[in-house]
């Protein structure tokens, strides 16, 4: 879910955390920091209708009013505890995983993932950076772009919702050029 609020001013990239924090930590949601910590600057897209999400309309509340970002970093300020980031771990150590060297952690994260993405991509915050992770470890061991595609392609279709072919290869091409 994609969720704009209007700012009462303009922000830069601290105060946009803080408001980011409290308003996820104040209506009990948890969201992807990929966009606050790493696209801040990227513009955001707009709503298009295309048949894959043609049953989704947008909700649009318009006070009129924008956030008030002052009240809002106060409130981050006078408690930076309640509402500061928690960094996410992709791959959470278990007790059976303790004392394994990482790579066997990552390898059996990613055979999971493999099995049963629906159960995994919250690991890693979100469907995208699951594919993108995974792509880059299949093709780190193989070298090969067209084994790493049909692996990003078979677990993006094992998905409920997977992303529609056309936008995946789009995707795997931009993801392709960090990884190579």
């Amino acid at each position: 879910m994609r969720v704009g609020v209007e700012l009462g001013k303009p922000v830069n990239a601290d105060d946009y955390l803080k408001l980011w924090s409290v308003l996820l930590v104040s209506v009990r949601l948890h969201g992807d920091q990929t966009a606050v910590n790493h696209s801040f600057k990227q513009l955001q897209g707009l709503f298009v209708q295309t048949e894959q999400n043609s049953d989704n309309r947008p909700i649009i509340y318009d006070t009129g009013h924008g956030l008030p970002v002052d009240e809002f970093i106060k409130l981050y300020d006078a408690n930076t505890n309640k509402y500061k980031v928690q960094k996410r771990v992709v791959a959470d150590i278990s007790d059976d995983e303790a004392g394994f060297p990482r790579w066997v952690i990552t390898n059996r994260l990613m055979l999971n993932t493999i099995m049963d993405p629906e159960s995994n991509f919250q690991r890693f915050g979100g469907w995208d950076n699951m594919l993108t992770a995974l792509g880059g470890w299949v093709f780190k061991d193989t070298q090969n772009f067209v084994t790493t595609a049909g692996i990003v392609e078979y677990v993006n279709n094992k998905g409920s919702d997977p992303i529609e072919e056309s936008e995946l290869v789009n995707k795997f091409k931009t993801w392709a050029k960090g990884w190579h």
